[in-house]
Parts: C-alpha cells; sequence; structure tokens
C-alpha cells in the first residue's frame, strides 16, 4: 500500500471511530419529544477544546482525527521528528518550496513539547502526541513540500496546542 493511500485509509478509519463516538452520545429527554439535554454536565473548557478553538475548522477537524489515534511511546514520537526532520535535510536540495528554517524550529518545539508533557495527564499527552503526527505527516492540510506555506498549517496547530498547554498548566 502506498503511503499516500496509507494516509487516506487512516484518515477514514479515525473519522469513523470519530462517528461512532459522537453517535453513543447518550441524551437525557423522555420520549415524548421533551427536549434533549445533554448527559454530560457543563464544565470549563479543557486543553483540547482551548487548542481546537484556535484553529480553522479544516485544522481543528484534522486535528480530532489525530487526538483519537491509539497513544505512541514518546520515544518512538521523538524518533519520527527526528527522522522526519532528516527526511527534509535529504530533500532540500531538491525542493525548493521547502522552508527548511521553519521545519527545524518547529521540529524542535515538538521535541520540547514532548519532553515537557513526559509526566503530563493524558489530555496534555494526547495533544502533544497529535501535534507531532500533525508535523510528521507531509501531505496533511497544506502539503509540507508544495508550497513555501507548506508549514504554516503545522506551525499553527503547534501554536494552539502550546498556547492551550500553557493554560492549563503553564507550559
Amino acid at each position: 500500500m502506498e503511503y499516500p493511500q496509507f494516509l487516506e485509509e487512516r484518515r477514514k478509519m479515525i473519522a469513523r471511530v470519530i462517528q461512532a463516538g459522537f453517535e453513543s452520545l447518550s441524551f437525557a429527554g423522555d420520549a415524548a419529544g421533551a427536549e434533549a439535554v445533554p448527559a454530560v454536565a457543563h464544565r470549563s473548557q479543557s486543553a483540547t477544546e482551548l487548542a481546537i478553538a484556535q484553529l480553522q475548522p479544516r485544522s481543528a477537524e484534522f486535528l480530532r482525527e489525530l487526538l483519537a489515534d491509539p497513544l505512541i511511546a514518546p520515544e518512538r514520537q521523538r524518533a519520527e521528528v527526528l527522522g522526519y526532520l532528516a527526511k527534509l535535510e535529504g530533500l532540500a536540495p531538491y525542493e525548493p518550496n521547502l522552508d527548511l528554517d521553519l521545519a527545524r524550529q518547529l521540529g524542535d518545539r515538538c521535541l520540547r513539547l514532548l519532553q515537557s508533557v513526559a509526566a503530563g495527564t493524558p489530555e496534555e499527552v494526547r495533544l502533544v502526541q497529535a501535534a507531532v503526527s500533525y508535523f510528521t505527516i507531509e501531505d496533511d492540510l497544506e502539503a509540507d513540500l508544495a508550497s513555501p506555506q507548506g508549514f504554516h498549517d503545522d506551525q499553527a496547530v503547534l501554536t494552539a496546542i502550546e498556547s492551550a498547554l500553557r493554560g492549563e498548566r503553564g507550559i
């Protein structure tokens, strides 16, 4: 299976998982048509909600898909960041649109995030994993190598997650 096809299949599977989660939400209310009230109590916004609220709709949707992924060991995520940066270094002479300086900065931010949430809450760990995944997926919403702005969506996602985590615990 080709990598782009794998990514598309992965996105479809994640979308099905997310949809199943939405469909399984229970609502309180009687069968006579009383107004349905979510069974979940209202609470202040979580770091995830704060991050998603800062993003454009398409980026927010893609981030939600990444948040549904199973957790990956931080060492593997670190290796993925370093491997992606090494790949970009090798491609740089042949890709005129590649903003290697920005890619390096984003990679460093991913590595710092991984280190900062080593003992974090499950939500924080999942948010950082989603940020790392977003960065290391070459063909996300704005393909990293397609234009000089290819990493701008990655940068927006990282900034939103960093901001949300700072709001949660001062990272």
